[in-house]
């Protein structure tokens, strides 16, 4: 995978997982589930911020996604395409059966990410320390959301 790719296809997760957050906490959420969607807004902002900070693009919010270095490669696309239906499936739940979705979404969207910077973006990183280190930074915030969203999904089953 080519840098640029690497970084447009982080930046499409951080997208959506802040895309996400927003989306769960405009409905009823438990105090964990709140928490966990604040704590995903704040990480992925962050990550975002550090994304386009080495895609050159910092300080430019606006910047269109078809402008970002990368976003024409294949697996973008179909990640967006992908995160976008997730978004509006989620969307039209409410109460329980949203948190309960929700989290089950998050546990799937970060095992997928897991896989994705294990198997493809890690690995091609080769010798650019900054996006080797910003990678392996990204793994370890997925690594911990994917963590708790695993141990809220399992909290949810066990009070059902």
């Amino acid at each position: 995978v080519h840098r640029d790719a690497a970084l447009a296809m982080v930046m499409a997760v951080d997208q959506h997982e802040i895309a996400a957050a927003e989306q769960a906490q405009a409905k009823e959420l438990s105090s964990e589930a709140a928490e966990y969607a604040e704590t995903l807004l704040a990480d992925h902002t962050r990550n975002l911020e550090a994304t386009r900070g080495l895609m050159g693009l910092e300080g430019e919010p606006g910047t269109a996604d078809e402008e970002v270095p990368g976003a024409d490669h294949d697996m973008v696309a179909q990640m967006r395409e992908k995160h976008a239906s997730e978004r509006e499936r989620l969307g039209q739940l409410d109460g329980e059966e949203h948190e309960r979705a929700w989290i089950d979404a998050m546990v799937a969207g970060h095992t997928e990410a897991l896989q994705m910077l294990d198997n493809q973006l890690i690995p091609s990183a080769n010798n650019d320390n900054d996006l080797s280190s910003h990678l392996q930074n990204t793994r370890q915030a997925i690594a911990r959301h994917l963590e708790t969203a695993q141990q809220l999904r399992d909290n949810n089953g066990n009070n059902g």
